[in-house]
This record gives C-alpha cells, structure tokens and sequence, in this order.
C-alpha cells in the first residue's frame, strides 16, 4: 500500500534537488543513489560520455539522448531477467507468499507483463526527461543591446541544451531529432499513463477479483472505488514536474523553484480536494511528502548564491 507514496516521493526528490543550488555534500549523494536506482540521468555522477572521449559535441550529445533511453529499458529488461530467474526460490522465503501466490496464478508472460508495468511506473520520469529533453532549448545571445553586432550565437529559436553548438529546429536537429522527440514524447510521456489508465479500465467490472488483483493491483488498489484510474492521473503529476524540471533549465533558478512550487502545490491541492486515496494514513503520507518536497525547494533558496540566482538553473552544457 505504502509502495506508490514511496516511489512517488523518491522521484519527486530527485527533481526538485536538480536546482542548480550548491546543495550539502550528503543531498547530492542522496540524489546519485537514488537517481542509479530509478535510471535517472545525473551527469554529475557519471556521464556516459566519458566511455566515448574523442567524440564532438554532436557525437556526445547523441550517446547521451541514446543512453538516456537505454539506461531506463536496460534497467527494466534486468529486472525481468532476474525474475525470471529467481521464480522458483519464492518457496523458500516466508515474506514472499504473496509472490509466491502470483507465481501459482500466473504464468511467466503475465508475471513479466506486471513487472514490466511496475518497472516502467518507477523509470515514467527518467524515460519523460529523455524525451522532453529533445526539445529543450537556450537562448544564447537575443541579438539585442548596445553591442549587438558582437553577438554570434544569435539563433532566435536557441540553442540546444545537449549540445550548445546545434541550432535547435535547423539541420540534423530538425531531421533526426525532432521526430525522435515527437514519437518518445508520445510513446512514452502520452502513452504510459494512457495504457495504465486503459489497463484498469478494461477490468473496471472485476476490479476485486483476485486475478485482476495479481496482475494490476498495483495500479489501483490504493485507491477508492471510483478512482480506480488515479495512477495515470499520478503519472500525468509526474510529468509536469518533469517538464518544469526539463524546460526550467533555461531560466533562472528563482523562477524554476517558484514554478516547481506551483506545481507541487496545485499536485498536492487536487489530491486532497479529490481525497483519491482508500486509507487515511497513506493520505496523510501523501499530504507530508508534497509538505517536506515543497519545504525543500523553498529551502533550497537559502542556499542560492546571489550571482547563480541570475543564471540559467542548470549548465545547458551538461544536459543534465
């Protein structure tokens, strides 16, 4: 029951603590850790980049978008690699009976179907960041000011964030990109709330069977009856963190902290106004995660150094 509000904050930790906010040594260790455990992005951990050192910005910025998207499905083809493997030792560990159980009622398909759906509910943010990551651009120079005609990066459409030598929408990023970027943006960021949604709903009139249960319990169990689909509403929460978080990067840090605040508040007001949630205490979990989330950010200004408070929140650079 807890599972969900934990996973939910964990990601949502690992967003708002991407602020470019000089952060003490043990938030930054936190964020790795969880970031290698969800197959988030974090280039100040390790960057894939450093396996291919004689590449150009053009080649870095290509195996860092496909790392980015191999990472999140290599953690997810492991995970069902090491459950197919370890099927037949649930006998012997008590606290399993319920895998146990499932392994009974199911077979291998629908096991590595309903680690599948798990898998891809905790990789949802890092898959988005990829995906919307296509699209984020940085104006370099405005091609406005008393010395305008010294001002080279001048691209009205900017820069992109992977790689500051690309015209964003010109040239390969246009060709290559973008249509990458429409079709993970759909698939992924469009796609995965919709297929949880739709998962449930097919099985709206047998949701308290025990089969049902098994299989998409995950999804729905937590919550009331009648918002048996809030996991993809959840999802979508999720997203425009992201999307804050991915966009965000090219303004300064104020307005992304102001604006993650907006959407962890407007998050936590529409959860608690709908009252989704069958159990009170996961409620009150639910409300003390988006308090101690939004506390952080806010906090986090205290660590804000005046002159980085009037850059871009993160290195446009680093792409991270």
């Amino acid at each position: 029951m807890f599972t969900v509000v934990i996973i939910t904050h964990i990601q949502y930790f690992i967003i708002v603590t991407r602020l470019n906010v000089d952060y003490p040594t043990i938030i930054g260790r936190c964020q790795s850790a969880l970031s290698a455990i969800t197959g988030a992005e974090n280039y100040i951990a390790w960057s894939p980049t450093c396996l291919f050192p004689h590449l150009g910005s053009a080649g870095q910025s290509a195996v860092q978008m496909c790392f980015g998207f191999m990472i999140p499905c290599m953690a997810a083809v492991v995970v069902m690699v090491c459950w197919t493997l370890s099927r037949c030792t649930w006998a012997s560990f008590q606290p399993f009976r319920s895998l146990m159980h499932a392994d009974q009622s199911l077979s291998l398909v629908h096991q590595l179907a309903v680690v599948l759906i798990i898998a891809s509910f905790i990789l949802y943010p890092s898959l988005c960041q990829t995906a919307l990551g296509i699209f984020a651009c940085y104006t370099i120079d405005s091609g406005a000011g008393a010395f305008r005609e010294n001002q080279q990066a001048s691209w009205p459409h900017g820069y992109w964030v992977r790689d500051m030598q690309q015209r964003c929408y010109h040239g390969i990023h246009r060709q290559v990109y973008m249509p990458i970027g429409v079709a993970s943006t759909v698939a992924f960021c469009l796609g995965l709330p919709l297929i949880y949604f739709l998962l449930v709903w097919r099985c709206r009139h047998n949701l308290k069977d025990v089969f049902v249960q098994i299989k998409y319990g995950f999804l729905y169990v937590q919550y009331k009856p009648r918002f048996f689909w809030w996991a993809a509403v959840l999802q979508m929460q999720t997203l425009a963190l992201v999307t804050v978080q991915t966009f965000g990067r090219t303004v300064v840090v104020l307005q992304q902290a102001m604006l993650l605040l907006i959407v962890l508040t407007t998050n936590a007001a529409i959860t608690m106004t709908c009252s989704p949630l069958r159990f009170p205490l996961i409620m009150v979990l639910e409300f003390l995660s988006s308090a101690v989330l939004s506390l952080t950010v806010t906090l986090s200004l205290a660590f804000l150094q005046e002159s980085s408070s009037f850059l871009p929140s993160a290195a446009a650079v680093s792409g991270n």
